[in-house]
């Protein structure tokens, strides 16, 4: 499959493991992944913060193509490389999790090394310390790809919120968390549940509605799919009625 071999490629996954799973049911939907300027552009924004070793959260409007636009990112390793250079330093590791899991800073810990030693990176297994001397004798970077990391925004999350936050103010220069979300970090109703660093969200980004060109590429993409034809006035209403929402 496609998007297995192409994370294989940046983390050198061996075999379909849990943290794979994840994306594997992404696969089984047959959207299409159009390839937009929009998305381009703004991916290549959170792969120059990353460069930096600095932390991004991404946030989509609600019920748009978020999940998708994380399997187009992982897939590409050459529109990665146009930006990040040498990728074989860097390390995507898929972050998904139960907040029942990230109790404290030392479940947090156990599960990364679970994760990078389920990924086969290595031909044996270490320990969470052994694992960041690792990537720090190797000059590798660490990045973390947590889908939705609005569901830590809550008192039941507060926990785990925390855990990572201290993580990356603990390894900065090792680790960086590429978040996405479908609700504003900065909305009122949020703020109570921040840490009190904000290091993990000191990148955010918004990922706009799709332009109109974007947008009529992807009708005629459907088109095609379809083999079916619709007028320009059709096209233009509709357009017109779904202001860049790709799914109206």
């Amino acid at each position: 499959m496609k998007i297995a071999s192409n994370i294989c490629f940046l983390t050198k996954y061996c075999q379909k493991t849990d943290s794979l799973l994840y994306f594997f049911k992404f696969m089984q939907m047959n959207y299409p992944l159009i390839f937009t300027d929009q998305f381009k552009k703004e991916s290549t924004k959170w792969l120059i913060a990353i460069k930096r070793r600095e932390n991004v959260i991404v946030v989509f409007f609600p019920k748009t193509d978020r999940l998708l636009r994380i399997q187009q990112l992982l897939e590409n390793p050459e529109e990665m490389k146009q930006v990040l250079g040498d990728i074989s330093q860097y390390i995507f590791l898929d972050f998904e999790f139960g907040l029942q899991d990230l109790e404290d800073r030392r479940d947090l810990h156990n599960h990364i090394a679970g994760r990078l030693n389920n990924s086969h990176l290595l031909q044996r297994q270490l320990t969470f310390e052994q694992w960041f001397v690792y990537l720090k004798d190797n000059q590798k970077q660490l990045i973390l790809v947590v889908p939705m990391i609005e569901k830590l925004w809550s008192a039941e999350g507060n926990p785990a919120h925390n855990a990572i936050s201290s993580l990356v103010n603990d390894y900065n220069s090792l680790i960086s968390i590429l978040s996405f979300s479908e609700q504003d970090v900065m909305q009122p109703s949020v703020l109570p549940y921040l840490p009190d660093s904000m290091r993990l969200y000191q990148n955010i980004f918004y990922y706009p509605l799709y332009s109109p060109t974007d947008s009529l590429n992807f009708i005629r993409y459907l088109q095609n799919k379809w083999n079916m034809k619709v007028t320009e006035d059709i096209e233009n209403r509709i357009l017109q009625d779904c202001g860049g929402h790709f799914w109206l």
